[in-house]
């Protein structure tokens, strides 16, 4: 299995398996997007692309930053395009593979659903 975080030194729990590969991975900084699938697609094989980043406000609309709000749209609208970008050319190569968003599923008959309901 192969996790990827923005900070992977603070990872406790994964560490202590020996089959589970930790890579660092920010979905807002596209450098390093290419630079960790190159890295992890000539090492390892990859069948499942599951997502679990996100970004998360502990405040009422009204008291928002727009910092906040573009951090925001920055990671979880923006953030995972570019990584399924990398990886769908990949998945269409293969007979099966699976992508699987936490937070929302986006890929829907290959045209993401969320551009169309966050221009709502």
């Amino acid at each position: 299995m192969i996790a990827t975080m923005r900070s992977p030194e603070k990872e406790t729990e994964l560490t202590s398996y020996q089959n589970v590969f930790i890579y660092p991975l920010d979905v807002t900084k596209p450098e390093q997007i290419s630079q960790t699938v190159s890295e992890v697609l000539k090492k390892h094989e990859v069948d499942v692309l599951f997502n679990n980043a996100g970004y998360g406000m502990k405040s009422r609309f009204e008291d928002m930053t727009e910092e906040a709000m573009q951090q925001s749209l920055n990671t979880n609208l923006l953030g995972m395009d570019p990584c399924h970008q990398k990886i769908y050319p990949i998945f269409q190569k293969k007979e099966k593979w699976v992508n699987f968003d936490y937070y929302f599923p986006c890929w829907r008959n290959g045209i993401s659903s969320r551009w169309y309901l966050c221009s709502r």
